[in-house]
């Protein structure tokens, strides 16, 4: 059962059962907590990825910038939504990671997962 407040442990128990010592696990990861400010780029493409995000609160989207100078977008994502699983085969970010209004992710960097 996750704990109420693990954003990340209710987004795995969608997919997978966790019994009490993953769950205090996942919960590990929860302790790094950064708040970002709306409008703000957490991450421009291009930039090497260092860390996975479980969003806690707030809204944000991906996006890439057309050859014509338009932005397309490619996902919203709201809390409990996990961010970077489709770059994680990748050294460098793919696309933009920006806040639609204050925003606070749960910070999970790569190499400990």
């Amino acid at each position: 059962m996750p704990l109420p407040d693990s954003c990340l442990s209710k987004y795995l128990s969608q997919y997978v059962e966790l019994d009490d010592a993953e769950v205090a696990l996942v919960s590990t990861f929860e302790t790094r907590a950064v708040t970002f400010p709306k409008s703000h780029r957490i991450r421009q493409a291009g930039e090497r990825i260092e860390h996975l995000f479980a969003v806690k609160s707030g809204w944000l989207f991906t996006s890439t910038n057309l050859p014509d100078g338009r932005r397309h977008l490619l996902r919203v994502c709201v809390p409990g939504d996990l961010i970077g699983l489709s770059d994680i085969g990748y050294a460098h970010a793919t696309n933009d990671l920006n806040t639609c209004n204050d925003v606070v992710l749960c910070s999970l960097p790569r190499q400990e997962l």
